[in-house]
């Protein structure tokens, strides 16, 4: 199902909360406005795709400051910073906390919108990611524990007999738990299964990869 894209704007300026308005919504953009931040952290955020136009001066109150909220929470959310005259130096501050891109105003609509269209395919390859880890969180889950101890030594570097001998079991148990681990992994190959423990993080730190 093909979903409409979504735009926040986080913006204390009437005029231009409705300017952005009636463009986006020509563009068949869902939008959603906001002129304080308190109003934006009690929205919920819509499992569509999704882009924030965050003001940075929002009265007495600094939009920069609603980013590192955003950060802390961990929302994954493309933030576009909108600054006025006199703002550049906060301007960086948002570009090194995350931001994609930053319009000092007045800006073009159309070259905000394909700076738009590039954060929505970011936010895109995001929850791909996060589908991704999540799939592979509940895959290794169902792991019994002896599985994930040989999981984790062998996309470290062991080899099936250094595994045998460091668990104390037999090779043909080490290669049957090993079999097990990456069916119910799903890994077609052991490239495959070496990727998903570094999507885990689970390797063994104290084992250099790939050395006997």
């Amino acid at each position: 199902m093909e979903y409409s894209p979504h735009i926040i704007i986080v913006d204390d300026d009437e005029e231009i909360r409705d300017s952005l308005d009636s463009f986006f919504r020509s563009k068949n953009f869902i939008v959603h406005l906001f002129s304080d931040p308190e109003e934006f952290l009690l929205f919920k955020l819509p499992d569509e795709p999704v882009c924030l136009l965050l003001d940075i001066k929002l009265g007495q109150k600094n939009g920069l400051d609603l980013q590192d909220t955003i950060n802390e929470a961990g929302l994954h959310i493309p933030v576009i910073i909108m600054s006025g005259h006199g703002t550049i130096p906060l301007s960086v501050r948002g570009i090194k906390a995350g931001a994609i891109d930053f319009f000092t105003k007045p800006f073009s609509h159309n070259t905000l919108l394909k700076s738009v269209h590039e954060a929505l395919d970011l936010w895109k390859s995001q929850n791909k990611n996060i589908e991704l880890q999540k799939r592979i969180k509940n895959k290794y889950s169902s792991l019994s524990e002896r599985e994930k101890e040989v999981m984790i030594l062998a996309t470290s570097g062991l080899m099936n007999k250094q595994i045998a001998d460091r668990l104390n079991l037999s090779l043909i148990s080490i290669k049957t738990h090993r079999a097990h681990a990456m069916k119910k992994m799903g890994a077609r190959s052991f490239a495959d299964l070496v990727h998903y423990a570094d999507i885990l993080e689970i390797r063994d730190p104290l084992i250099k990869r790939y050395n006997s």
